[in-house]
């Protein structure tokens, strides 16, 4: 993902802050040609892996995660301040 000089962050610490704080991220992925995202609610264990590791949870009904292997690239993006509207 292209990131200008100007707004790229790259301390650690602060991007799990913002994990934290704005945990509702979308996860993004290929299928063949077709992208696929689904929003979910994140956390991050900083302990695990060079820069920590995101974990969540996907339903089983959701075939985004069916496409999946050992290999495939998963891309998470994390906005900001978010709010569930309800259709009522």
């Amino acid at each position: 993902m292209y990131t200008p000089r100007t707004f790229r962050n790259d301390d650690i610490d602060t991007l799990h802050a913002m994990i934290r704080a704005y945990n509702f991220g979308l996860l993004i992925s290929q299928d063949g040609d077709h992208p696929v995202a689904t929003h979910l609610p994140f956390m991050v264990d900083p302990a695990r892996g060079l820069n920590g590791t995101l974990i969540a949870h996907m339903a089983r009904a959701n075939p985004h995660w069916k496409s999946w292997t050992e290999d495939t690239v998963l891309m998470s993006v994390f906005q900001g301040p978010h709010a569930y509207i309800s259709p009522a």
